[in-house]
């Protein structure tokens, strides 16, 4: 656990390089540190007016787009500064997607997703759905046309294709999350090509965590069986590879796969306050964030109090090593 230096709810993290990481969250907060949270430095905007920032995305250690309220700001320096981009006084903004230098997607609370090709100069707008746009995420591996993009609501996930060809957006629902008090949060495909995943929660009896799964070659998303069955929701997942997958979620919720989702996990992490975000640059070093300003930092990939290049897994079972008179060693 570190000290953001704020009691702030905290809704998003980005990592950018194996040390640096932007926070985000209410009341205008924006932190950023370079020596893996060890420093967390406040990036001062030039309003003075409060925002309550919901998502952050780079496209690489330079550019990226910040939203949140009604404002979509965007920076070219890793976030050191920031400019105005886009303001309306009318919508929420929710989720963003920097897909590379100059196309950004902007997701808001009625369903419209924006546009842009010019790194934020101008936009376009769409009405894809009914439901609020939560998350947008693009498939990352490698394609032979084009470059699948998902949009996440609370009740439905909409694919479309980018570059050659560009295809329009088609809404599929999602029954898992049909009954009441079920909604998805949050998206992300696999680093490097792989499944997709999707969490949230399903509440017709009980508030229960969620998470689906769906390969490129599934025709559905498909609902994986958690151990143990533990009640509350997952809010964000961060999938560094095909087989390393984090969520988490409300009151300290952590689960973590090893083998691309066939068996998860639950993690003992410091804190029961909700985690909000979770965000890995590779399988061990990742940042989860959350309410009363909550940051948690792993480097060995979630192991309590073990050093990960002493004590190797693997196919689940831990190697020690014994020393001559056979006393445990790591």
């Amino acid at each position: 656990k570190q000290n953001s230096g704020t009691t702030e709810k905290l809704t998003d993290v980005v990592m950018l390089d194996s040390s640096t990481a932007i926070v985000v969250g209410e009341n205008q907060n924006i932190f950023k540190t370079t020596n893996s949270g060890v420093t967390w430095n406040f990036v001062g905007l030039p309003w003075s007016f409060p925002m309550n920032w919901k998502s952050i995305s780079f496209y690489d250690k330079q550019n990226g787009v910040l939203v949140g309220g009604n404002n979509i700001i965007t920076t070219t320096d890793g976030g050191d500064y920031w400019s105005l981009s886009y303001q309306s006084y009318e919508k929420n903004f929710l989720s963003a997607l920097c897909i590379n230098q100059g196309y950004i997607y902007v997701g808001d609370d009625s369903g419209y997703v924006y546009h842009s090709i010019d790194s934020g100069k101008t936009w376009s707008s769409e009405k894809i759905s009914t439901f609020p746009v939560r998350a947008i995420f693009p498939y990352r591996g490698p394609t032979i046309l084009g470059l699948p993009l998902y949009a996440l609501t609370s009740h439905s996930i909409i694919r479309k294709n980018e570059f050659f060809p560009i295809t329009p957006w088609e809404e599929k629902e999602l029954s898992f999350f049909n009954g009441l008090g079920s909604e998805a949060y949050r998206g992300e495909f696999c680093n490097g090509g792989g499944a997709g995943f999707v969490v949230g929660v399903q509440g017709d009896k009980r508030a229960a965590p969620v998470i689906l799964r769906k390969s490129m070659s599934d025709t559905s998303w498909l609902k994986i069986n958690l151990s143990p069955d533990l009640g509350g929701e997952l809010y964000s997942v961060s999938a560094p590879s095909s087989s390393v997958i984090y969520v988490c979620g409300s009151s300290g919720l952590v689960f973590k796969t090893i083998d691309g989702g066939d068996n998860w996990a639950l993690h003992t992490v410091p804190t029961s306050q909700s985690l909000n975000s979770i965000n890995f640059f590779n399988n061990t070093k990742g940042f989860a964030v959350g309410d009363s300003g909550t940051i948690l930092f792993t480097s060995n990939g979630g192991l309590t109090g073990v050093d990960e290049e002493t004590m190797p897994i693997q196919n689940n079972f831990v190697l020690y090593q014994c020393d001559k008179n056979n006393n445990d060693k790591y």
